[in-house]
């Protein structure tokens, strides 16, 4: 019975573990840059979305995981200089209001106005 117990217990000591990973949260202050991979959607799809490319400082409104939408500063790296509709690459943001990314919702929209223009994820460090 004791031996049922132990192993209940680590059973149910995992799971918490395991949950609490999920929940595992990362803040940026306002202006921290933050790692994304992100794609923008083409004008002749759907949803409909940009007919030119973006370059560093383009300012759309950004959603995080369903939230209220932010305007943050994009930053392409100089190697890559812009990115065009249809294309995916590696950039950040810089947003004007601090911002809290959970690890099981890493994802976000870019809007203009009131289209969707792109989507992304934020690229969190690894768990330690």
């Amino acid at each position: 019975m004791r031996k049922m117990f132990a192993l209940t217990a680590a059973t149910g000591l995992f799971a918490c573990t395991a949950a609490a990973a999920d929940d595992r949260m990362r803040g940026y202050g306002v202006g921290e840059e933050i790692p994304v991979t992100l794609t923008l959607h083409t004008s002749n799809g759907e949803p409909r979305g940009r007919q030119t490319p973006i370059y560093s400082k383009y300012r759309p409104t950004v959603r995080f995981a369903g939230g209220p939408g932010i305007v943050c500063s994009v930053t392409i790296p100089a190697e890559v200089r812009s990115i065009a509709p249809g294309q995916t690459a590696e950039a950040s943001l810089g947003c004007q209001e601090a911002v809290t990314v959970r690890q099981a919702a890493t994802g976000f929209v870019m809007i203009e106005g009131s289209r969707e223009v792109g989507v992304g994820q934020v690229r969190l460090p690894p768990a330690p």
